[in-house]
């Protein structure tokens, strides 16, 4: 029965119209997948990552890049302009400050 089950399984993903159906929808999933990738709350998510601050004085910890930017320009106003980071050195900056947990 098992092996009944098996080949009716295999003819049927085999066919032309199952095959393009099967495509489609990874296809779909794959576009979605690579849109939640590219949100702030992805990474925490998926990752269960951390944003720790550069700042060597500093200790806070942060669930995502977000927070760790509002959390520099709130706090650490005089360390930014001492550093004179443009935009992509900031954000180059911030996701090193990513740290894996767990």
């Amino acid at each position: 029965t098992l092996l009944f089950i098996r080949q009716v399984a295999a003819e049927y993903i085999n066919e032309d119209n199952v095959q393009r159906m099967l495509n489609a929808s990874s296809q779909r999933l794959v576009s979605l997948r690579r849109r939640r990738s590219t949100t702030v709350r992805w990474a925490q998510y998926a990752s269960v990552v951390s944003f720790h601050c550069p700042v060597p004085t500093c200790t806070t910890i942060y669930g995502n890049r977000d927070d760790l930017r509002h959390h520099l320009e709130r706090s650490h106003a005089d360390w930014l302009t001492t550093h004179d980071l443009d935009e992509e050195s900031l954000t180059r900056l911030l996701d090193s400050r990513q740290r894996y947990i767990g």
